[in-house]
């Protein structure tokens, strides 16, 4: 049987990495999922003046300071991207690949989604355009689908699970290049493609019938977009969200009992301090939660 934990905290940046500090230090079950390039805006700023006690830090320091701090406490993040989070009778289901974990309570520190929807892609989600492979990919079993990989090959995995079902898979990169002939050469499935170009929209009426990129149009019956960093309210649905951002009170708390959020997600301003600050109120109120929920156990979501 599946371990169930007290808290998940979706995403590794300084938000995500402070509410696990906090969950640690009250002694609960806990993980941390995030992609490999944990804060990457952090890991590319040249210089940090406004970050208390460190003064004139690079961003790579400062990020490598906060991984050190972490792994002095037994801490370690696991490298995997969350397509999508479901409630249930008291859990919380988060599918990550192929895998699923289950929780008690959801941190989300996702930071903030900065990548341009493609045209056509918010009229035809759920009527064709999906975000999780593993998830609804068994519903095109014998069909042809399309994989939009923005994950720089973190999602190859989910492209091999679609080429398992549907009948033909075309694989495109964000960058309209063909890298994963690079790195699978020898693995590469038969009913698999790899067109050039650069994905321009995505077309149909009432559901999706082809994707054009800058140099053809390819007939599909699905497609799955694979980002970094994924909009909260298509990552959790039900998630409250204003212009992008997710809405949280003064403790962190969402519409949605049993998930709090923090950092850059929640929106502006995108302040370091205030990723940090808002971690530690989330992984503070996630213990609360967790022990009210001892004291009165929950019927349900």
């Amino acid at each position: 049987m599946a371990q169930v934990y007290d808290c998940i905290i979706v995403g590794c940046g300084p938000a995500g990495l402070s509410a696990a500090l906090n969950l640690k230090i009250r002694n609960k079950s806990f993980i941390i999922l995030g992609t490999k390039d944990c804060s990457q805006w952090l890991a590319k700023a040249e210089r940090v003046d406004n970050y208390l006690g460190f003064p004139a830090i690079s961003g790579s320091e400062l990020r490598d300071r906060f991984f050190d701090h972490i792994h002095q406490q037994g801490i370690e993040q696991m490298d995997a991207r969350v397509s999508a989070i479901y409630g249930g009778e008291g859990t919380f289901s988060l599918m990550a690949g192929r895998d699923t974990y289950q929780s008690r309570t959801v941190i989300v520190a996702t930071g903030v989604h900065v990548e341009r929807l493609l045209p056509g892609e918010n009229e035809l989600l759920g009527r064709g355009v999906s975000y999780c492979a593993t998830c609804d990919g068994p519903l095109y079993k014998g069909k042809k689908v399309a994989l939009i990989d923005y994950t720089q090959g973190e999602a190859w995995d989910e492209a091999l699970f679609l080429s398992e079902l549907a009948a033909k898979v075309y694989y495109l990169s964000a960058t309209g290049q063909n890298e994963a002939k690079a790195f699978t050469p020898s693995t590469n499935p038969k009913n698999m493609e790899f067109p050039l170009g650069k994905v321009l929209a995505l077309k149909g009426n009432e559901s999706i019938a082809s994707l054009q990129t800058d140099d053809q149009e390819i007939p599909i019956d699905g497609v799955f977009i694979l980002r970094e960093t994924m909009k909260a309210e298509n990552l959790l649905p039900g998630l409250e969200t204003r212009d992008g951002a997710i809405i949280v009170d003064a403790h962190m708390r969402t519409n949605m009992p049993g998930v709090f959020a923090g950092g850059d997600c929640t929106g502006k301003p995108y302040q370091l301090a205030k990723a940090v600050g808002q971690g530690a109120i989330a992984a503070l109120s996630a213990v609360s939660f967790l022990d009210e929920q001892q004291r009165t156990p929950a019927k349900g979501l």
